[in-house]
């Protein structure tokens, strides 16, 4: 009787665990990288960083890479490379609430920026001068760039001394 209770307690525990991982979003997943401080590469169309792992909420992940820090809006890229966790969980600050919310912060300081299409072929370079609805201008020496949000895969905000990504 015993082995028998046991092996439905871990057919049960074995479905409990399909249902989770069926239930899982990407954010879920992000937000146990930055958790764990994981290193993440991210991919969209041609473009590829590796960084770790920050902080995410929502539709956001903040990764530190070795040139400066990537804000990237998670519905609009290619992939995820998740590498295992090498250090135990931490906690993590509240900040912005989604991708939108964090460029509305970069734009309160004018951070110059490089921003990365979901294909990777358009990126333009310049002054993150609105954040708007749906969304962002760049003032760049060629004049008013505007990106609508859903075209965007990430924000490069390069190191001050580094200049932009290429």
């Amino acid at each position: 009787m015993d082995s028998r209770a046991r092996r439905e307690s871990e057919k049960a525990e074995q479905q409990a665990a399909v249902l989770a991982a069926r239930r899982r979003r990407l954010a879920d997943a992000a937000w146990e990288a930055a958790q764990y401080g994981r290193l993440v590469e991210v991919r969209a169309g041609d473009f590829e960083a590796e960084g770790t792992a920050l902080y995410a909420r929502r539709d956001l992940l903040s990764l530190q890479t070795v040139r400066g820090g990537l804000e990237v809006c998670l519905p609009n890229v290619d992939a995820l490379i998740i590498r295992p966790a090498a250090s135990p969980a931490r906690s993590l600050p509240m900040e912005a609430e989604s991708f939108a919310a964090r460029l509305a912060e970069m734009q309160i300081y004018g951070e110059n920026v490089e921003v990365v299409g979901r294909d990777s072929t358009n990126r333009f370079q310049g002054r993150l001068e609105t954040a708007a609805r749906d969304h962002l201008a760049l003032e760049s020496p060629r004049g008013q760039i505007l990106i609508p949000l859903r075209s965007v895969a990430c924000v490069i905000r390069p190191r001050p001394a580094d200049g932009a990504l290429r």
